[in-house]
C-alpha cells in the first residue's frame, strides 16, 4: 500500500489523451472521492466520454446504484454498438 500511495497519477492529463469511448461512473454520495473530481475528469476527457452519476458509498456505489447503474451501462454499451461497424 505504501508504494501505491507514492504514485503520482495525472488522471486529467491521461484522460485528455485517451481517444476511445469512455464511461465514467461516479457516485454523488462518494465521500472518499468527491463527485467534483469525476466532473473534472469528464471535462478534461477527450471525446467521446460520458459521466454516469449514481448513488451509494465509495466502495459499494455500483451495487447500491442499482437500476440506474445497470440502465446507464446498457445504454452506453448500446451507443457503442450503434456507432460501430455494421
Amino acid at each position: 500500500v505504501r508504494q501505491m500511495i507514492r504514485l503520482r497519477l495525472n488522471n486529467e492529463e491521461r484522460m485528455a489523451r485517451l481517444r476511445f469511448p469512455k464511461l465514467l461512473v461516479h457516485s454523488v454520495e462518494d465521500r472518499t472521492v468527491p463527485i467534483t473530481l469525476g466532473r473534472r475528469l469528464e471535462r478534461r476527457a477527450a471525446p467521446p466520454c460520458r459521466l454516469l452519476t449514481i448513488r451509494g458509498g465509495h466502495a459499494l456505489a455500483c451495487h447500491e446504484g442499482g437500476e440506474r447503474y445497470r440502465r446507464g451501462l446498457v445504454e452506453w454499451l448500446e451507443t457503442l454498438a450503434a456507432d460501430g461497424p455494421a
